[in-house]
């Protein structure tokens, strides 16, 4: 049972006794390995898929049911690209992967079909922000992806400017 800390006592020992032992994460089979690489869960939290792996396949699907990792055939014209994030539409459970724009081979948006296994690319606007190591996140109120922060290729600050996805309609524009 959680405690409320006091002004005399450590956060580590008010939370939880010492004698609870805790799980805070279970390690996986062994799988793909990879310094940086971009991953989500599917919308029904029971697969995750992590992209961009070196070697024969680029993508592998990791089940909770099943403790397994398995490749995926699935390949993507620029899976060395770094600095690439994704995030999953809860609603139509499709993954998007922005390539960050900063020069004409990264000026798409790689969209994954979890459930056939299937992918396509669709252009992202000239206006888009150029940047690499962005963040996205699924923004559940407006039904759509926000990206932010990340740098430019040559290592300047991206603007401070926020870039919405509409997934729905497929539009652009900034907040």
């Amino acid at each position: 049972m959680r405690s409320r800390l006091s002004a005399n006592s450590s956060p580590s020992t008010s939370l939880y006794p010492l004698t609870r032992r805790i799980l805070l994460f279970k390690k996986l089979q062994d799988g793909p390995t990879q310094a940086i690489f971009p991953g989500v869960f599917t919308a029904d939290q029971k697969t995750m898929i992590v992209f961009h792996i070196p070697g024969r396949y680029s993508v592998y699907r990791y089940s909770i049911d099943t403790d397994k990792w398995t490749p995926s055939p699935i390949s993507f014209p620029q899976a060395s690209f770094q600095g690439i994030n994704a995030v999953t539409d809860p609603i139509s459970g499709l993954v998007y992967l922005a390539s960050g724009y900063t020069d004409n081979s990264r000026s798409f948006i790689d969209v994954y079909d979890p459930s056939t296994d299937t992918a396509i690319q669709i252009d992202m606007p000239a206006t888009f922000v150029a940047r690499r190591y962005y963040q996205n996140v699924w923004s559940k109120q407006r039904k759509s992806i926000l990206y932010f922060g990340g740098y430019a290729g040559n290592l300047d600050p991206a603007s401070n400017v926020v870039t919405e996805f509409i997934p729905s309609t497929r539009t652009w524009g900034a907040l």
